[in-house]
């Protein structure tokens, strides 16, 4: 199992949730990304003085993710810089097992279409809003229909903190629309069909300290 968190994150799951993932038997690898915010030998340092005092070091965040799970690697990445990428990968190879495949080559996923609706619609809120949305949202499709020359979608963005809700929409939803015409295109290039998207957002206070909401939302069976 891949954790994979990073430096601004502050809503760690509840505390059965950890002791659930620790008594799993599986290997857990933990990564915190974007310590490129952290000044380095290049860079000074792009984190304000009172977001740093917020936060903590980056010494303070490994120390509080080891102690979460003292069985793992804690890997400190940045994605965007490859920094830490290539040890992480290293080591997820290595729990990886050689078999034959698993599924025919012309098999695009086992998951349902459905599915790929969701990651598009999240993969907008990811570009389109701030570092701390993604981590605290999840997108529920409401209903899929599919008829011979369009799919008509129904999604619901599930946000934790009723700012959030504010910050998806945006000023006059200008926001969500925003997110609503990118994912809509990249729905219709996915599908290769007209796509009339319906979008509205939600506030679910602390959603992933919720374990009955996690279950809810597919993380736990």
């Amino acid at each position: 199992m891949l954790f994979l968190t990073d430096i601004f994150e502050k809503d760690i799951p509840e505390s059965e949730i950890i002791k659930k993932i620790n008594a799993l038997g599986k290997p857990i690898v933990v990564a915190v990304n974007k310590i490129d915010f952290f000044s380095n030998e290049k860079n000074k340092s792009k984190i304000s003085h009172e977001k740093l005092k917020e936060i903590g070091s980056l010494d303070q965040i490994l120390i509080k993710l080891r102690s979460i799970f003292p069985s793992s690697n804690v890997h400190a990445i940045s994605a965007i810089d490859g920094i830490g990428t290539e040890s992480l990968v290293k080591e997820l190879s290595s729990f990886l097992p050689e078999s034959p495949p698993l599924y025919s080559s012309d098999a695009l996923s086992d998951r349902p279409m459905r599915f790929f609706a969701s990651e598009i619609i999240r993969g907008k809120l990811f570009t389109n809003t701030n570092k701390e949305i993604p981590y605290s949202s999840e997108v529920i499709m409401n209903s899929f229909h599919e008829k011979k020359n369009i799919i008509v979608l129904s999604a619901t963005i599930i946000v934790m903190r009723e700012s959030q809700k504010g910050i998806v929409i945006g000023k006059g939803g200008v926001m969500i629309k925003q997110i609503g015409c990118e994912a809509r295109e990249e729905l219709e290039r996915f599908f290769g069909k007209r796509i009339h998207l319906d979008m509205n957002v939600d506030f679910k206070k602390d959603w992933r300290k919720n374990s009955t909401k996690l279950k809810e939302y597919g993380y736990f069976n």
